[in-house]
C-alpha cells in the first residue's frame, strides 16, 4: 500500500492481467476519514482529450473500493483486464477526484500518467 502524501503516483501496468493498487490517504500525518466521500478516476490519452478510456468510482460505476474501516483512509483501484485490452499500449493520463458528499466539496488528489504495456504471458 502506498501512502498518498503528495499527489497520485504514476502507474505502470500490463494488459494481460487485472491492475489492483491500494492507496492510503494521509493528511497532516493522520489517515483521512473517507466516510461519506465519493472517489472518481478517469483515464484519457491526454488531459484535454474528449474520449474517456476508463471511468470508475466507488459508487455506481465500480472499480474503486473504500476499504473498511473507512476511517483508515484506504481505498483500492481495480482495473479489469477486459478494460485494459481495449486500450492500445502507450501512455495515458489520469486523475482522481475526492468529493465530500455532505457539501459537494471536490478535491483533486492528483494528476499523473499510466504506462500500459503489452503483456507477455497470454
Amino acid at each position: 500500500m502506498a501512502a498518498l502524501l503528495e499527489g497520485m503516483p504514476p502507474f505502470a501496468m500490463a494488459n494481460n492481467a487485472d491492475f489492483v493498487r491500494t492507496i492510503g490517504l494521509i493528511v497532516g500525518g493522520v489517515a483521512y476519514n473517507l466516510t461519506g466521500h465519493l472517489i472518481e478516476m478517469e483515464v484519457r490519452s491526454r488531459p484535454a482529450a474528449a474520449e474517456t478510456y476508463i471511468s470508475i468510482d466507488n459508487d455506481e460505476l465500480g472499480g474503486i473500493v473504500i476499504e473498511n474501516p473507512s476511517t483508515a483512509g484506504v481505498f483500492t483501484f481495480r482495473l479489469e483486464q477486459a478494460r485494459l485490452l481495449r486500450m492500445d499500449p502507450g501512455d495515458y493520463y489520469y486523475d482522481v477526484i475526492l468529493t465530500r458528499l455532505s457539501d459537494d466539496f471536490k478535491f483533486n488528489l492528483g494528476i499523473n500518467t499510466i504506462t500500459l504495456t503489452q503483456g507477455i504471458t497470454r
